[in-house]
């Protein structure tokens, strides 16, 4: 039986010579005659592809050539780009180790798993790789932004609260003050008041050193602030806490300063701030009707409490409507005249009065047509829509419903709807715990609402009519709509403010687009930004207002602070809201100290459910530190004044500390100790109980001493009457020092007369080390008894030894030997004959270290004073005089001699007794000394 293949094979050969005779029949069919056909072997047709090649080539290389004088000229190498592109590599990275049939099935699925592997991690890898660097590159170029910050400030660079550099004063004045140019309106040029006197303060005053008010790093917008904060405290200190209307006496603070209130952008701003935290009939700072207490509104703020929105809202609209109210009989006082107020009361008249002066505010200008679309009218030919709609921009519903109720004829059922809508309006009560209402319509009367929207107004062309059908049932809240008379911002963010509702109810699906809720206008602020409020940067704090309204309190601080004209008043409206509890803060652990403001991980996120990206916070910590460093040189009080504001006491007492620390202006700070031991107050103790000013104290001089400065932790912890740590502090110091060379004698140092450990410090000295000796030399001259207090008394025996030592060296350094000698035997370390060996050798046990780490330079220079002495009493030298009393003491100058040799000799066998390890050489210049007296 054949295979398989032959008979392949066969059908092969078949099928060829078919198509032979197939190609044959093509000639014939052509009408080519078959002796005209060219026939040619395999070799023939070859070598004339071979030649055809040739041709070709030929014709190529010249297009080729030609293509690379074109790419030459263009400044490209084609070689080298037809070099690269040879030499890549388009074969796969992985390829199997092992051959793979192309029917194993299995095994290319195992290599096609296995390659898809190793590229995710080759790519994950990457990734990694690349991450790390960017984020190793962004905090680094972060650290260094913080430390160049910090360095330019320890250096004295002037610059703003947040890092912006100080404009001139010609730049830096704001628009509201543009047209007085004072020049104390730059907030942020230290060194000077900058124009004006500052306003007098007696309480303030009395408190402050020589001079001190003499020149100062505030201005007077500053200071005007400053003195706000002063009664702050002063009410805060009182027992129970004494409430203090905040946001009332900072707009009054500001209004003394402007030369026109009305139409100052800042009080206006502190206005919106005052009706939104509802501070009514405040005279001085005292609360005359409803009393607003610290942290008022913290809870439902942290809560984001529904009832405390509503609250807000409504104190913003409040505000925009008594403005524009304000605005209309101010126009219509201004032309009496023309606008014909007549004898009627109510508010509506003057509603006319306003339209009679301004008709290009009517429908078409007043310019009206008999026909379909003629306006409703009331009796005087007035139209009405703008009468209503301009009642209610003013805040004056029950003026509006007169009018409804005049025109009833006319408007339908509007009267009912709009008697139901300013029940719904209706003041809502100080208790922003209280769930809010439903602050709409009853479902019937609100589908009547829109029906009539749908069916009548919305194909009338008067848009005040839209208007007040929109106020009452949310028809239309689309961004566009009703842009015809909503022509400034205040009256746009009234009227979405009107159609804000916050409340809990789920609406039937109904009426869900006619919803409208609080983020979906603070959204919209934002999309638009503050290039749209003021495009030309002439009302930089009109954006401001904006974000206040809808209660985007951080995002509007952190606007306002990038304004460098407006960063003292955005560091006050900070203030404020903290005061009340309307700022979100970062928990201690959330954000690090050198920002200002960021977003999520606050205090208000683990209590609320707010969005994904968490809620804005703002570092009041680091914003009142750094504001006070502008004028904490010059005035530590109002310095302290604003961070006694901090609420965490952890916060106040490390903001204190380098507050302390930064001034230096310890007895103005933290007070002085008299003599008796009794605290003179100081400003802390104004603010803060006893035991928290010493706990403040302490921190101080723990971080003095960190840093490295020694005597300010002394005067630290004396004045927290920490002893102990003063005695140990000394100690330590002066054993550092013990052996040094002294400056100029100090007999001749002046000392001030103050009570304080401060009065201690000489004048005018030449070395640390006699600064530090003096301090301790008059410290247990003034307050021995203080002293003697410490718990440790071995403390006290170590601190009496060295003061003493000093002296001995003081004496050695001025080559005073014959008193170094009398002091070193006072002072008795040192044997000075056989008989007293055993007695030294047991006391030196019992030395402090502090002593023990300079016994070797203590052995030697009682050695050398020996010497030297003995020297001075040979008879070849005539300078003995000094030492010549001396010999009725110690007998003829054989005997002296006979005494400093005896001495010698008891401390090289001192030196050899005690079990102390001695440097190197020390041994043997004792003993070549004690030779030197054989």
């Amino acid at each position: 039986r054949r295979p398989p293949e032959y008979d392949s094979y066969a059908m092969a050969v078949v099928d060829f010579k078919k198509l032979l005779e197939h190609s044959l029949q093509l000639t014939q069919e052509t009408g080519i005659d078959a002796e005209n056909i060219i026939q040619r072997n395999p070799e023939q047709l070859f070598d004339g592809t071979q030649r055809l090649a040739e041709k070709s080539s030929r014709a190529g290389d010249v297009a080729k050539n030609k293509a690379h004088f074109l790419l030459a000229e263009k400044g490209f190498d084609a070689e080298k780009l037809s070099r690269e592109l040879n030499a890549i590599n388009i074969k796969t990275n992985f390829e199997p180790l092992e051959a793979l049939a192309e029917t194993d099935l299995d095994g290319y699925l195992r290599h096609e798993r296995q390659m898809i592997a190793l590229t995710a991690l080759e790519e994950t890898k990457r990734e990694t790789s690349e991450r790390f660097r960017d984020t190793f590159l962004r905090n680094m170029e972060a650290e260094w932004e913080t430390t160049k910050a910090a360095t330019l400030e320890a250096l004295g660079h002037k610059t703003g609260i947040f890092g912006i550099p100080s404009a001139s004063p010609a730049q830096n004045t704001p628009s509201s003050h543009s047209h007085n140019g004072d020049a104390w309106s730059s907030p942020f040029v230290s060194g000077g008041s900058g124009g004006g006197p500052p306003p007098a303060s007696a309480s303030r005053s009395n408190n402050l050193s020589v001079g001190q008010r003499g020149k100062t790093g505030m201005d007077r917008k500053m200071l005007t602030y400053a003195r706000v904060i002063c009664l702050l405290n002063e009410k805060r200190q009182q027992p129970g806490g004494h409430p203090f209307g905040l946001t009332t006496s900072l707009q009054e603070s500001q209004e003394e300063i402007s030369p026109n209130p009305a139409h100052d952008q800042v009080v206006g701003c502190w206005d919106l701030l005052r009706c939104m935290v509802n501070e009514q009939q405040v005279v001085r700072g005292e609360f005359k009707h409803m009393v607003l207490r610290e942290s008022h509104y913290q809870k439902a703020y942290q809560q984001q409490s529904l009832g405390l929105r509503r609250f807000l809202v409504a104190g913003a609209r409040k505000f925009l409507e008594k403005q524009y109210a304000d605005f209309v009989k101010q126009a219509v006082a201004q032309d009496r005249r023309e606008a014909q107020l007549g004898g009627k009361l109510g508010f509506e008249r003057h509603i006319r009065a306003f339209l009679t002066i301004y008709p290009h505010l009517l429908p078409n200008g007043g310019q009206f047509s008999a026909g379909a679309d003629e306006p409703d009218c009331d009796a005087t030919g007035l139209p009405i829509w703008p009468q209503l709609f301009f009642c209610l921009r003013c805040g004056k519903e029950d003026a509006a419903l007169r009018i409804a109720r005049e025109n009833a004829a006319v408007l339908g059922n509007f009267a009912a709807f709009l008697q139901e809508y300013i029940h719904q309006v209706s003041p809502a009560s100080g208790d922003v715990d209280r769930e809010p209402q439903s602050f709409r319509p009853p479902d019937g009367m609100w589908q009547m609402i829109i029906n009539d929207y749908r069916r009548f107004v919305r194909q009338r062309s008067d848009p005040y009519m839209h208007a007040c059908y929109t106020l009452l049932g949310r028809c239309e809240v689309g961004v566009g709509v009703h842009s015809q008379i909503l022509t400034s911002a205040q009256d746009f963010l009234w009227f979405k403010l009107a159609l804000v509702r916050e409340t809990n109810e789920v609406l039937p699906h109904l009426f869900l687009r006619h919803d409208y809720r609080l983020q979906q206008l603070q959204e919209l602020v934002l999309d638009h930004g503050p290039a749209h409020f003021s495009a030309d940067g002439t009302q930089p704090l009109l954006y401001f207002q904006v974000l206040l309204a809808t209660q985007q309190f951080e995002e509007a601080i952190r606007y306002l602070l990038s304004s460098s004209q407006h960063q003292v008043d955005a560091v006050h409206f900070a203030v404020a809201l903290y005061y009340y509890g309307l700022l979100s803060l970062p928990t201690p652990d959330s954000a690090p100290r050198d920002l200002l403001y960021g977003q999520g991980s606050g205090v208000d996120d683990a209590e609320s459910s707010g969005g994904a990206a968490g809620r804005p916070w703002i570092n009041m910590e680091r914003l009142l530190r750094q504001y006070v460093r502008l004028f904490a040189a010059t005035d530590p009080l109002d310095a302290m004044q604003y961070l006694n504001l901090l609420q965490d006491p952890s916060q106040k007492a490390v903001a204190m500390r380098d507050l302390v620390l930064q001034t230096r202006e310890f007895e103005v700070l933290l007070g002085a100790v008299r003599g008796d031991g009794t605290r003179q107050p100081g400003c802390i103790d104004r603010f803060l109980p006893p035991h928290e000013a010493r706990n403040i104290m302490e921190l101080a001089a723990h971080a003095a001493l960190e840093r490295g400065l020694h005597q300010d932790a002394v005067q630290l912890y004396f004045k927290a009457a920490n002893y102990d740590r003063v005695v140990a502090i000394l100690n330590q110091q002066m054993s550092r020092m013990l052996t040094g060379q002294p400056g100029a004698d100090r007999s001749s140092v002046v000392e001030t007369g103050a009570s304080d450990v401060a009065g201690a410090m000489p004048q005018h000295s030449d070395s640390e080390r006699d600064r530090l000796f003096t301090l301790a030399n008059v410290l247990y001259s003034r307050h021995g008894s203080l002293l003697s207090s410490v718990r440790h008394r071995d403390l006290l025996r170590t601190f009496h030894l060295l003061r003493r030592l000093g002296k001995f060296f003081d004496h050695y350094h001025r080559h005073q030997f014959a008193e170094a000698l009398q002091t070193a035997t006072s002072i008795g370390l040192v044997p000075v004959s056989t008989a007293e060996m055993a007695e030294k050798v047991d006391a030196f046990r019992a030395l402090d270290p502090t002593i023990l780490r300079n016994f070797a330079e203590i052995l030697i220079a009682h050695m050398t004073v020996l010497h030297s002495l003995y020297s001075m009493i040979t008879p070849s030298s005539p300078a003995v005089t000094p030492q010549r009393g001396m010999q009725g003491r110690f007998g003829s100058e054989q005997e002296l001699r006979t005494q400093y040799r005896e001495q010698a000799r008891a401390l090289v066998m001192f030196s050899g007794m005690i079990q102390f390890r001695m440097p190197g050489d020390a041994n043997s210049r004792l003993v070549q000394l004690s030779v030197f007296m054989s």
